[in-house]
């Protein structure tokens, strides 16, 4: 039984001009796993549970996290980028934030870089310069000003 909100998120999506124009795929079964980034892209990007897993319904054993902590690199095999990449793939990391989502700040990433293109110095530039952070959030507001005139 599907629940009533992915139904209407599907039927919405799926009405959206780029889901066919642009051959979107719905990713079923893609669950959260956390509450913020962190938890869930190193599930969905690397197949790794920063978590214990607790099974208190059946009163299973506790599965132990695989996650190393911020001191260590992450390990890239298991990164769906790298898997990409080796089988021809162009990859390219996006994030809205300077760091890429699977890492905090003064916590260790992936001791090389995997993807081809990444959004990485924009971000990095739109956190750490003022004048282009300032430009940003000028066209942001000429942006919603033209918005609200339609």
């Amino acid at each position: 039984m599907i629940p009533y909100q992915n139904l209407q998120t599907l039927k919405v999506v799926s009405n959206c001009v780029g889901f066919k124009r642009y051959k979107a795929v719905e990713m079923r079964k893609l669950n959260v796993i956390g509450e913020n980034s962190k938890p869930n892209s190193f599930g969905f990007l690397l197949n790794k549970q920063i978590y214990n897993a607790n099974d208190a319904l059946r009163n299973r054993a506790i599965i132990k996290s695989d996650f190393k902590g911020c001191h260590k690199y992450i390990d890239s095999s298991t990164y769906i980028a790298h898997l990409y990449a080796g089988s021809g793939y162009v990859t390219m990391t996006g994030d809205d934030w300077g760091v890429i989502a699977m890492v905090f700040p003064n916590c260790k990433d992936f001791k090389e870089l995997n993807d081809h293109h990444s959004t990485y110095p924009f971000e990095y530039l739109r956190e750490q310069n003022k004048i282009y952070k300032q430009n940003i959030k000028n066209k942001w507001q000429e942006y919603q000003n033209s918005q609200h005139l339609n």
